[in-house]
């Protein structure tokens, strides 16, 4: 199953839920974050495509994100993190401003892609951990 079969929508939007329903009982704020578009061979050169990694499957993706974090207003906040690893529209980017961002296998990070999110992720944190409780 994928992203865009109903029924595994369905699974990851009640996972979703479910996580956010634990991490905030407490009071917590929680960040769901987009996919960034990975390779789409697997970081191979079979030349095998994988589905899975189709700009469209991230895409959607992205919109369960976004739809999930717009049911819980003032506990969750989306954060698009396919903008940050994106440079031209549709597009996986295995380095961005001269930093390698992605490990060979075409879809995890590199440390320098974790230090490049967090320049523009760690202000929102900051400001989520200091908001008042709703």
């Amino acid at each position: 199953m994928h992203v865009g079969e109903a029924v595994w929508d369905n699974h990851l939007i009640s996972a979703m839920n479910l996580a956010i329903h634990i991490l905030t009982l407490h009071g917590a704020k929680v960040i769901l974050m987009t996919s960034p578009y990975v390779s789409s061979t697997g970081g191979t050169n079979s030349g095998i495509q994988f589905v899975g990694g189709t700009p469209a499957r991230v895409d959607l993706y992205k919109g369960l994100v976004r739809k999930v974090a717009a049911q819980h207003p003032g506990q969750v906040t989306a954060y698009d993190l396919n903008k940050e690893f994106t440079v031209k529209k549709d597009v996986y980017m295995p380095n961005i401003d001269g930093y390698v961002v992605r490990l060979s296998d075409g879809t995890h990070f590199t440390r320098d892609a974790g230090e490049l999110a967090a320049i523009p992720l760690f202000p929102i944190v900051r400001g989520l951990a200091h908001a008042r409780p709703s």
